[in-house]
């Protein structure tokens, strides 16, 4: 690479930041005592079990953002790419909101501890049988100390690496220094592997081991790949958002969303890969300790294990895969920004509702004749006040830090050497 490279220059009248100060305080505000409201409608007892559970799987969805925005400019480093400079600071700017999970992390932690949100702090109440002994063999690694200290490493993971990138391009925009661009690239490959390692077990830890009898060793790069998605289609909203209030409206256009529609594109079919190569080896393998968690959220042909969780199976199916499968396989659709952010809004969806599924089954573990259950017998849907709640509550916190952190910079690395490579940029 030569550092002094430049095709073009950026236009001096291009609008590169937007004051959101306000709106990320009062988000923040809000944000907060959405989800105080709800713990509190919520009652105790049951309530307050459903709560906790709801919490981890939006804890779980805006946390899978953040992550695929640290992804991005991980890749895009490790890559040395030149087309997705002008998207690059939003990236940042998404992973750097891994900052407030750490606080949102807590009432996992508290959920954990006193309201049995994890089956195997007291795994003589929900399993039995060969499913005790597995969860107890795993006691070395599923305890309380453990777990806590482990969540803690990987947050602290997570946030160091994605200041460390905003802060480091951010300086460049000051400074020009395009060793600083080199300095990020020498960092992203061992980083890469970092966020690989802990993102893995992460997802092991928070959703797997919501049924503690039960393994897949590709659980982690489930997790991973839809949380891509969900990030790709935030940062389109967030580009699209951007451009309506007058920003970034000489940098980004339809190449660079098209580039956008086609990652989007790319890890929904990687996902559904996923998901099918997980459940197709688990089904033709027949291990009960493998196959229970699935047939508990309804994927099976039995009528006996038919439950409200098979049909969420049919939405993800079609709305997870076939049909953003078809809308995305025209240019055309890549292209407009109108049809872009309905599919992007259409796949955040999706994604929450995939870790509904993932999360919301493990409420009921233990009810019913068998522990954990392989059968339809109390299978309740959980849709209603404290998923919906805390959707939104967390969503208006993880959006307000998203603001705060953005208004505090140029929305575009603006002296990235590779930025007038990003300008001049034609999808083909």
């Amino acid at each position: 690479m030569n550092p002094h490279a430049h095709h073009t220059t950026l236009d001096p009248a291009e609008r590169t930041t937007l004051p959101l100060v306000s709106v990320g305080r009062i988000a923040l505000v809000v944000g907060l005592v959405v989800i105080a409201l709800v713990w509190a409608i919520s009652g105790a007892g049951e309530g307050a079990r459903r709560f906790y559970f709801a919490y981890l799987t939006n804890f779980a969805f805006y946390l899978s953002l953040a992550l695929g925005g640290l992804f991005f400019v991980l890749i895009t480093h490790v890559a040395r790419t030149g087309a997705t400079v002008v998207a690059r600071r939003i990236g940042e700017i998404v992973a750097a909101a891994v900052v407030v999970m750490v606080v949102l992390a807590v009432p996992v932690v508290i959920g954990l501890l006193f309201f049995d949100l994890y089956t195997w702090v007291d795994p003589h109440t929900y399993y039995h049988g060969e499913h005790l002994h597995a969860v107890e063999g795993k006691a070395i690694w599923l305890n309380e100390s453990f777990f806590i200290a482990r969540l803690a490493v990987y947050l602290l993971v997570w946030v160091a690496m994605a200041v460390f990138f905003l802060r480091t391009s951010r300086r460049q925009d000051e400074t020009g220094d395009p060793q600083l661009t080199l300095r990020m690239e020498r960092f992203s490959a061992p980083g890469l592997i970092l966020f690989g390692v802990t993102v893995t077990l992460a997802a092991f830890d928070l959703i797997m081991s919501l049924d503690g009898a039960w393994f897949s060793t590709i659980f982690g790069v489930y997790y991973f790949a839809g949380g891509v998605v969900g990030f790709y289609s935030l940062q389109c909203l967030l580009l699209l958002g951007s451009q309506r209030r007058g920003a970034l409206t000489g940098s980004i256009n339809e190449n660079h969303y098209h580039d956008v529609g086609k990652m989007m594109f790319a890890f929904t079919v990687f996902w559904a890969y996923l998901a099918y190569s997980q459940y197709m080896l688990i089904w033709y393998g027949s291990i009960p300790e493998e196959t229970g968690w699935f047939i508990f959220r309804g994927a099976s042909t039995a009528d006996e294990h038919i439950n409200i969780w098979s049909y969420v199976i049919l939405v993800m199916l079609f709305g997870h895969f076939v049909l953003p499968f078809l809308g995305f396989i025209s240019r055309h659709v890549k292209r407009r920004r109108a049809l872009l952010a309905v599919w992007a809004v259409w796949l955040l969806v999706a994604h929450w509702i995939d870790l509904l599924w993932l999360v919301m089954p493990a409420l009921d573990l233990g009810r019913g004749e068998a522990a954990p259950a392989n059968a339809a017998s109390g299978i309740t849907p959980y849709l209603g006040l404290p998923e919906i709640g805390l959707l939104i509550g967390m969503g208006a916190v993880f959006m307000g830090a998203v603001a705060l952190i953005g208004s505090r910079g140029h929305l575009i690395p603006v002296k990235d050497p590779r930025l007038g490579e990003s300008l001049v940029f034609e999808n083909v």
